[in-house]
């Protein structure tokens, strides 16, 4: 008997565990398919502003000025100062040629000016005293008492002609001495820039001439960006126009200035050769080193503008979610220039305009939003 009814009492537990699993399903079909979370974005609102389109340019690194030092005479170098890579200021002392030669010529100049000076100092007396002369040697011709050519030769010594013979004498015997101080100078050979050495060629001891330079000073106070331009954008770029230069590995472009625009294509290249000048006071900066330079192209002023990352291409087409309330609007743009942040919107949405800048690539229209930075629920 205690049998039977514990069967019995297990077929009412089985039978209301059944009944009750039955209705759990019921109630889940009815609720349908749980909400979808709202997604997460960040939001500006869209702006006006100037936009100014850069170019990238590569190119190389030359010094604000090169400078080939040549002696002006030839002459054995006795001395030289400097070598490459060291520093000079305008008027150091380069090289200096042995002077022993010269050292002699200026002696004989200064005896040879001596003498020159004090015959003209005895030649001016004699012409003083000719002319004192002159007055009476006339009467005594005049009288019959000296023949003409004493009274010629009289004339000639009183003559102004005389003085100018006398002068050119001592002029001749300075410009002689002159030019052996000049000689002597020239033995020292100054740097005409300040600068750094960047090439040497001669020796103590050997032979230096005008046509071989022993020094090249460069100098690197600022340096020279050489790019070339194409017509189109040499059109748009004048001289003092501000650039952004970037040198080697440099993280942190630096300002420039454009400095000289070639009015001639390279004939090679076809190409406009321009210059932008940069600061180097500390002198890291080294010829031949690669630069990237960035030139204005095109601006637009007062524009719709959006950072870039707010545009997104959705069936290939220019994509900008905004927030409208608490949800996602899909709109198409059309856009124009950029520059390194920015870029301009010519249609499809306006300045004042909620725009999503993060989290648009997750949507697609009609998704609810939670904004970060306090913008619209």
């Amino acid at each position: 008997m205690l049998k039977k009814y514990t069967a019995f009492g297990i077929s009412i537990l089985l039978g209301m565990t059944v009944l009750l699993s039955g209705c759990g399903n019921t109630a889940k079909e009815t609720q349908g398919p749980a909400p979808k979370p709202a997604v997460t974005v960040t939001t500006v609102k869209a702006a006006t502003g100037n936009i100014i389109e850069m170019s990238s340019l590569i190119g190389k690194l030359k010094p604000n000025k090169t400078v080939n030092v040549a002696p002006k005479m030839q002459g054995r170098v006795k001395k030289v100062n400097f070598d490459v890579g060291d520093n000079v200021h305008a008027g150091d002392v380069l090289l200096k040629m042995d002077d022993s030669d010269i050292q002699n010529q200026i002696k004989s100049a200064q005896a040879a000016l001596d003498m020159a000076q004090a015959n003209y100092s005895l030649n001016m007396q004699k012409y003083k005293q000719a002319e004192a002369d002159m007055a009476r040697y006339k009467q005594l011709y005049n009288e019959g008492a000296v023949t003409q050519q004493q009274y010629e030769q009289a004339k000639l010594a009183a003559s102004p002609d005389m003085v100018k013979l006398y002068k050119a004498q001592l002029a001749q015997a300075a410009e002689g001495y002159n030019s052996s101080k000049t000689a002597l100078k020239n033995t020292t050979v100054t740097s005409p820039i300040s600068g750094v050495v960047a090439a040497r060629n001669i020796n103590p001891g050997e032979m230096v001439a005008a046509t071989m330079p022993p020094f090249t000073i460069m100098d690197n106070s600022n340096m020279l960006a050489e790019v070339s331009l194409t017509e189109d954008l040499l059109n748009k770029v004048k001289t003092g126009d501000k650039a952004s230069v970037t040198v080697g590995g440099e993280d942190k472009a630096v300002d420039g200035v454009v400095d000289t625009i070639a009015p001639a294509a390279n004939q090679q290249t076809g190409l406009f050769p321009v210059d932008i000048r940069i600061a180097n006071k500390d002198g890291r900066f080294k010829a031949g080193m690669s630069v990237v330079v960035k030139l204005p192209n095109n601006a637009r002023m007062g524009v719709v503008m959006l950072p870039k990352e707010a545009v997104t291409v959705q069936n290939m087409v220019n994509t900008v979610f905004t927030v409208k309330d608490g949800k996602a609007v899909r709109h198409v743009v059309k856009t124009g220039i950029s520059d390194d942040k920015n870029l301009e919107i010519i249609s499809g949405i306006k300045a004042g305009d909620e725009v999503i800048v993060k989290g648009q690539n997750l949507l697609s229209g009609g998704e609810k939003l939670r904004t970060e930075n306090g913008g619209s629920n």
